[in-house]
């Protein structure tokens, strides 16, 4: 049967940075059970008070010695705390102590400089970036595409909202999203910035016939391969004007379905060594190299006119 213990991180701000230290060292006990309590905004002697007698009252159920980390700023509620029937590990004195003699430089001792201007272009580039998830989530809008870092394309219910606010949240990245619905594929016709997405399509049939063979007859891979070379021919005349297109990120959707296609070529002109074959392999090798060095060289300038 495993012990059990309550943990408490107490912070004078949020108490996420005493979660995330604490919770990483308690995941090293795994004969414990931890029931773990935060109690943040413990700022003045009032709520360190309430504070302490919420860990003694704990302390005195007979479930063990409560164990606080603490992120505690001022020394004078630190010490109320402190007080606590618990075993009091303070983050502050362990680490500012040290660091302090090390660059012989006395800290600040300020509260919630974890999340102060020192993070505020961060900050504020991750709410950019959710106002334009929201602004663009479902195809709601087609303006500034070419902004976005990222564009997701699926049927509707496949978690394209949370990934475009994930991505938004954590990493700061500007996404897009926008769903397939059957009148996209009725009128052949997606939205300007997205057109180079239908080039995915290419990607099923090549791969299949190059990886295939285990798994399927030759009739029906030759039949695949031969398939996907008429949608790549139909795709490229319908792209052929694509210099002219606008740019944005889904122009890298030109890249791996082609790369796809120029990979499948190899494969079939290996099987079948004859003079034409190797030539439609070379064709699309030469297709899908120009593709990459096209979308680099327009990826490129957009990002130092970005930057400009």
């Amino acid at each position: 049967m495993s012990q059990r213990r309550t943990v408490f991180f107490v912070s004078d701000g949020t108490g996420i940075t005493a979660q995330i230290l604490g919770h990483s060292l308690l995941t090293q006990f795994e004969g414990v059970d931890f029931n773990q309590v935060t109690l943040p905004f413990v700022d003045s002697a009032e709520r360190a008070e309430e504070c302490l007698a919420r860990i003694e009252a704990e302390s005195a159920s007979g479930n063990g010695q409560p164990i606080v980390f603490s992120t505690l700023v001022n020394q004078d509620v630190r010490q109320v705390v402190r007080r606590a029937n618990a075993l009091f590990l303070d983050f502050f004195e362990t680490f500012i102590d040290p660091l302090e003699a090390g660059l012989g430089v006395k800290s600040s001792h300020t509260i919630g400089r974890s999340h102060s201007a020192m993070d505020k272009q961060e900050y504020q580039q991750r709410i950019e970036a959710v106002n334009f998830a929201m602004a663009h989530d479902d195809g709601a809008s087609h303006r500034e595409l070419g902004q976005a870092d990222v564009i997701l394309i699926g049927v509707s219910r496949s978690g394209k909202t949370p990934t475009s606010l994930y991505l938004a949240l954590q990493f700061g990245l500007k996404a897009a999203n926008y769903p397939l619905i059957p009148e996209d594929f009725h009128r052949a016709k997606l939205p300007e910035a997205l057109r180079p997405s239908w080039f995915i399509l290419l990607v099923p049939p090549s791969l299949i016939y190059a990886n295939g063979a285990a798994l399927f007859s030759f009739e029906f891979l030759e039949t695949l391969y031969f398939a996907g070379l008429v949608l790549a021919l139909a795709l490229l005349v319908y792209a052929r004007n694509f210099l002219r297109w606008p740019f944005a990120p889904s122009w890298w959707a030109f890249t791996f379905p082609l790369d796809a296609l120029a990979y499948a070529a190899a494969r079939y002109a290996q099987s079948h060594p004859s003079m034409p074959w190797k030539l439609v392999a070379a064709a699309a090798l030469a297709v899908a190299t120009l593709s990459v060095v096209v979308v680099l060289w327009k990826t490129v300038r957009s990002a130092a006119s970005r930057a400009a």
